[in-house]
């Protein structure tokens, strides 16, 4: 089985209401891996930073989470041309994952608009082709919120997810590629109770460099 990983890094959130893509969030990177569980390998990736317009800002408050200035971004990739190479490694996966994959889901198909790319991710994956891990990964967290409401499970983040799989606390996240190895680490165990990084010695070499031992 393929499974691709996908994870964007934006210039912000999606608005509740908006009123056309303008007001929508740009993507300022774009990660991806291919993973073939006959292989254990990583057979396709993607780790660009986007030339974003000249005209769209990247806020201090954004920087702080991804690390991406608009001096990186101005020096970044063609959106087009990457999406092209992204669409030709989703079609030929059987799986889609992500953390938070309605978020990844919106942006690109948001950025597919802005560039005139006939291009619509559900239309060409499927629901049942999809996995997020992050709902998935609520009722096992089981991290109790209070609200007017009630009491609720939150979605966790990635690292919450992590630990409570693992036992291990992260750090450097929010880089697309670090993300994507996590993710594709929870989602493994989640489904098959397999730790990849016992698997592939370059996925346990980047997977030990992001535990934090403090």
């Amino acid at each position: 089985m393929k499974i691709t990983v996908i994870d964007t890094e934006t210039t912000g959130v999606i608005p509740r209401d908006f009123q056309n893509l303008n007001e929508c969030p740009y993507m300022l990177q774009l990660g991806s891996i291919t993973y073939d569980t006959d292989s254990n390998e990583i057979i396709n990736s993607i780790n660009n930073i986007i030339k974003i317009p000249e005209h769209v800002q990247i806020s201090k408050e954004v920087t702080e989470i991804n690390s991406i200035t608009k001096e990186m971004s101005n020096n970044g990739h063609d959106i087009k041309t990457i999406l092209q190479t992204f669409n030709e490694h989703i079609l030929e996966s059987d799986l889609v994952v992500a953390h938070n994959l309605e978020f990844d889901i919106n942006i690109l198909n948001y950025e597919y608009m802005r560039n005139n790319i006939d291009f619509n991710y559900i239309n060409h994956i499927g629901k049942d082709k999809s996995y997020c891990t992050m709902s998935n990964g609520t009722t096992l967290c089981k991290i109790k919120k209070e609200n007017s409401r009630g009491s609720y499970y939150k979605w966790p983040k990635l690292e919450e997810l992590h630990h409570h799989l693992f036992g291990k606390n992260l750090k450097n996240l929010h880089d697309a590629y670090n993300d994507l190895v996590v993710c594709l680490r929870c989602y493994m165990y989640m489904n098959f109770k397999i730790d990849v990084s016992d698997n592939n010695p370059e996925l346990k070499t980047i997977i030990n460099g992001l535990l934090d031992d403090k």
